[in-house]
């Protein structure tokens, strides 16, 4: 109970802290208590009380449409393109 107690007072200071890190900061105390602890045992002490920190995935952005360069209109929006070849671009204009 000591150790969760000592994880929870630390995530209030710095909530996204891992199991390493956690570790760590965590080793001294735990061994002034008597305790001996070892980082998996710690990452299983984590799991079992639901107090693992959750990665977020995150998702690349490609396309930046909303900055300060000129934006040309889509000419060929509504054109019906039925063969190869039928329709070039050509630096900033379109020929058709």
């Amino acid at each position: 109970m000591l150790a969760l107690d000592l994880v929870i007072a630390i995530r209030r200071e710095i909530p996204g802290l891992g199991t390493k890190k956690l570790y760590l900061l965590l080793r001294e105390p735990l061994q002034k208590s008597g305790i001996s602890m070892g980082r998996d045992r710690l990452h299983e002490l984590l799991r079992t009380h639901h107090l693992l920190i959750r990665h977020r995935r995150s998702v690349p952005k490609t396309t930046h449409s909303n900055h300060l360069l000129r934006k040309y209109p889509n000419l060929i929006k509504g054109l019906s393109i039925i063969e190869t070849e039928q329709v070039w671009v050509n630096e900033s204009f379109l020929i058709h």
